[in-house]
């Protein structure tokens, strides 16, 4: 028997191989084999009928599990669906004309970054970009757009989608995370085109019905993508609308623009697309359509299906002309009331479908021949258009569309009440979830549409898509809401990450009023669980509103419960590198993470399960920047199992980028780079949006080493600018770019940037980013020989850092702090504002530390490399003392003894006497030390 690869199957059924080895692994390709990790099947097997996941004949699920190591019985699902026919390119009747001057205008592509196809409905926009696609060999993404894909999530994961199809590894793109900040801040964008910068072959993305996006965010994305496009990826751009602002951003050289005149049909080409329907005209009639229809391709369809019927060409030619060319009068002339009256009724009636299926007319309309009558309509009516090879899928020309719709509009809410019901049915027992709540919603069914709506929030909450399921809730009568304690904590955890606090708090009061209604007839359990959702939902808000007493208070309420199911909260992160900037960790006031966090780490994984992780890895940011450097370890060693076991990226960044300052504070450089890529080894090696905060702080390691060549390598100095918008997702990015400017002597390029940034961690009242915009604002003016600025923008950061103890901001910037540091002690006793005396010489002290750290650390490393033996001078005298009293080869309760100091401290001293020396236990620090002179 012959057998197709996987490949070869995908090519031959029009699907991608992602889908054949599902349908494989589900058993549903007949005669299929598993040879290794490969399939083989048949060259006589049909693509098989997909079930209820693969939803409506072409759907694509991609789902991830994460469990939870304390709610065995709990796996969080975040589930991606990509409906495949928004995919797909639309197939074309045969009957097409060759539009020359198009295909030639865009075969320039990718030489040309951007195609720009602008003209009114119906002239043939799609025709011809497909057309050309079909006949250029080409390798093309597509994309159609509808409305409900103005969310910046479902957006990018559909151009995600798209490109990926056309990738000969579609692994390439499989990680690339996708949430609002991300697509905001422009790093989901940048990592796409890092991605594509490397690829080998041209490609070519198409998004069609442009016109429909009116997100801002989308908007300004797909800009900043246009922008920055990589050499071998083309974009062709189909839109009602001009879009003067993406064809600002290429030269003139680079792109194409097709409007009407370059649409329109010239008189050659509207004969040709008459005799392509057996319609001979003469000259005469050709010259008086052109002059009514003016190239319009609509309306030359339209004129077709009035001429075909015709007893005399000649006077319908006439006739037609003398019709008013409105779009509603001549659909409704020429083609609506040609037809008979079973295909008007259906056409109506399946007006509001964006897709249509056979299965899916039947179930709407009750015509059992719905699947026969769309082919057959598909085959004689260019106003319904095939989305796939099976004929299975299809929908209506947008301009016939909207004049159907008009009719549907004209019958009763009752009538469409019906029909949008039976969708709905449709949708929900097909998996259409999404669209299932659509029609029920517009059907005012929301009692069936609420508990879909419920069903979906996790899903939609965890891949960042708040609005859209605020969208379904508020639709729904509040009612209903009210009468479901969950639904009312949803609705407040949403409003919350929007950062509406006063609605938060107000669904919340809802959830309480409910649980108090309801509360006579529930078990015990239960009635604590939602307690604690309540209080959780309450803690989130004040959380936003940076009251820590408040936040204290309702944690502590809900560790006096008893429960037997931990909360889940969801992704606590919206895509920061470090947790101690955003709203969980009271945007830098660490007097307040003290304050909450301490107190309640213990008793988290009870009430929170893994995701009590977050807490503690705020906790060890906090610790950082106070100094406490094993403590930081501790706290992130208990937590470890928590932390990886959620695989979420948003806690896994923050952790290891925290281990990894750890080993730079103790002069480990190398060990830093080591906990980078022992983070990147748990996310999988994934090139996702949330590693990139791993390439921006490996530039930053570098940078501090002083190698600006390889801290180039690590980051897009290229596509960052001083005057690019700022984000609390780029925010980080833009301070090692700025250290990066520093180093290069670009000076005067780093001071605007870090004014901006002064400028926005105010406007956003992030403490600890101002407090660093303006040490770094200090160091760069003092390298360009001011003296006043320095000393004021330090005095400014010390006054900010002072009540909550910031140390390691100032301590990292090494060298240059400590000079700054040493002028201003000297600064203040000029002007005799010596209100941060004690608090700079603490500072002071600590950054001579940590350069004596530094150059210990830089000197055994040289010294290594020579072969030679490290110097003694590397240990301070107390930790020489302790190395000495090793080598006796007393015990550390003796050490402590001898020395008067506590053995937690001696137990500290040999951690650091081992890592100096290089070495892993205490032989080891003995046989070094006799190595060194050390003797009894």
């Amino acid at each position: 028997m012959d057998y197709f690869t996987v490949k070869e199957a995908a090519e031959k059924w029009g699907i991608t191989s992602r889908m054949v080895n599902y349908y494989c692994s589900e058993g549903r390709v007949e005669g299929a084999e598993k040879k290794g990790n490969l399939w083989l099947i048949p060259q006589d097997s049909k693509k098989p009928s997909p079930g209820r996941k693969l939803v409506g004949e072409g759907f694509l699920e991609v789902s991830c599990t994460a469990e939870n190591d304390l709610m065995p019985d709990l796996a969080i699902k975040r589930t991606a669906q990509i409906t495949e026919t928004k995919l797909c390119l639309p197939r074309l009747s045969k009957n097409i004309v060759q539009r020359k001057n198009i295909e030639k205008r865009l075969g320039l592509l990718p030489e040309c970054k951007l195609a720009l196809v602008s003209a009114p409905a119906g002239y043939g926009k799609t025709t011809a970009v497909v057309n050309f696609l079909e006949n250029s060999d080409v390798r093309y993404a597509w994309l159609s757009i509808d409305e409900t894909d103005n969310d910046p999530v479902r957006f990018w994961n559909y151009i995600k989608a798209s490109l990926a199809q056309c990738l000969k590894d579609e692994e390439i793109l499989k990680d690339v995370s996708v949430n609002a900040e991300l697509v905001t801040s422009n790093i989901t964008v940048d990592l796409m085109i890092n991605i594509f910068s490397g690829i080998p072959e041209n490609i070519v993305l198409v998004i069609d019905d442009y016109h429909l996006i009116h997100n801002s965010s989308i908007l300004k994305s797909v800009e900043y993508f246009v922008k920055y496009l990589p050499h071998k990826l083309g974009m062709i751009i189909l839109s009602r609308q001009e879009n003067e602002e993406l064809s600002r951003l290429c030269s003139k050289e680079t792109v194409i623009s097709l409007g009407i005149r370059d649409l329109s049909f010239s008189l050659k080409e509207t004969n040709e697309f008459f005799l392509q329907r057996a319609i001979r005209l003469t000259e005469e009639d050709i010259a008086l359509l052109d002059k009514n229809i003016e190239g319009w391709a609509a309306g030359l369809v339209a004129a077709s299906f009035s001429l075909k019927e015709s007893q005399s060409i000649c006077t319908s030619v006439k006739g037609f002309s003398a019709k008013d060319r409105n779009i509603t009068g001549l659909l409704e002339q020429e083609v609506f009331r040609e037809c008979p009256d079973a295909v008007r009724e259906f056409f109506v009636h399946t007006s509001f479908l964006d897709k249509l299926s056979g299965s899916l007319c039947a179930w709407v309309t009750g015509n059992a021949q719905s699947a026969k009558l769309l082919r057959t309509l598909s085959r004689t009516n260019s106003f319904i258009i095939p989305l796939d090879r099976e004929d299975e899928w299809f929908r209506y020309h947008h301009l016939f569309q909207e004049f159907l719709m008009s009719k549907l509009l004209e019958e009763g809410f009752s009538s469409r009440s019906t029909l949008y019901n039976h969708a709905g049915q449709w949708y929900q027992e097909h998996g259409f979830i999404r669209d299932a709540i659509n029609c029920y919603l517009k059907a005012e069914e929301y009692e069936k549409a609420f508990p879909l709506v419920w069903d979906i929030y996790l899903s939609l909450t965890q891949s960042g898509e708040y609005s859209t399921w605020r969208n379904w809730m508020e639709s729904i009568p509040e009612e209903l809401s009210e009468s479901d304690v969950q639904a009312c904590t949803g609705l407040s955890w949403v409003f919350s990450m929007e950062n509406q606090l006063d609605k938060a708090e107000k669904w919340a009061g809802k959830a309480q009023i409910c649980l108090d209604r309801i509360k006579d007839g529930l078990q015990p359990a239960e009635k604590e669980f939602l307690e604690a959702n309540i209080t959780m939902a309450r803690a989130n808000t004040a959380v936003f509103r940076m009251d820590a007493a408040a936040v204290l208070l309702y944690y502590r309420k809900v560790y006096d419960l008893k429960l037997y199911t931990p909360i889940v909260v969801g992704e606590m992160n919206p895509g920061e590198p470090y947790l101690i900037k955003t709203a969980y960790g009271f945007k830098g006031r660490m007097s307040r993470v003290c304050e909450v966090y301490e107190s309640i780490i213990e008793d988290a994984p009870r009430v929170l399960g893994n995701f009590s992780a977050y807490f503690s890895v705020v906790l060890a940011e906090f610790q950082y920047e106070r100094g406490d450097l094993d403590a930081v370890y501790n706290t992130l060693v208990k937590s470890m199992g928590r932390i990886t076991g959620l695989k979420n990226p948003g806690i896994i960044i923050p952790c290891f980028i925290t281990l990894a300052k750890l080993k730079k504070a103790r002069g480990d450089l190398d060990g830093a780079l080591n906990i980078i890529e022992s983070g990147r080894a748990i996310l999988e090696n994934r090139k996702n949006v949330w590693s990139y905060f791993f390439d921006v702080f490996t530039a930053g390691l570098f940078i501090s080493k002083g190698d600006a060549d390889s801290a180039a390598k690590w980051i897009a100095t290229n596509r960052l600018g001083v005057f690019d918008a700022i984000s609390a997702s780029r925010e980080f990015e833009y301070f090692v770019f700025t250290r990066y400017l520093i180093l290069i002597n670009r000076l005067d390029e780093a001071q605007i940037l870090l004014s901006r940034l002064v400028d926005f961690s105010i406007m956003e009242n992030r403490l600890g980013s101002q407090i660093e915009a303006l040490c770094l604002s200090a160091i760069c003016s003092n390298r360009l020989g001011e003296t006043s600025n320095p000393m004021q923008a330090l005095h400014r950061a010390l006054k900010l850092g002072y009540e909550d103890g910031y140390a390691h901001t100032f301590v990292d910037e090494g060298q240059p702090m400590a000079d700054l540091l040493a002028n201003y002690r000297a600064w203040i006793r000029q002007t005799g504002n010596d209100q941060y005396d004690r608090y700079s010489r603490h500072l002071l002290k600590l950054t001579k530390e940590n350069i004596r750290i530094h150059t210990a650390a830089a000197l055994h490393d040289k010294a290594a490399n020579s072969g030679e033996k490290p110097a003694l001078s590397v240990l301070r005298d107390r930790e020489l003392a302790v190395l000495k009293q090793l080598v006796e080869e007393r015990s550390n309760q003796e050490i402590a003894e001898k020395l008067f100091i506590s053995l937690r401290t001696v137990k500290h001293y040999n951690a650091r006497i081992f890592e100096k020396l290089g070495v892993k236990n205490r032989l080891e620090a003995i046989i070094k030390a006799r190595e060194l002179g050390i003797s009894i």
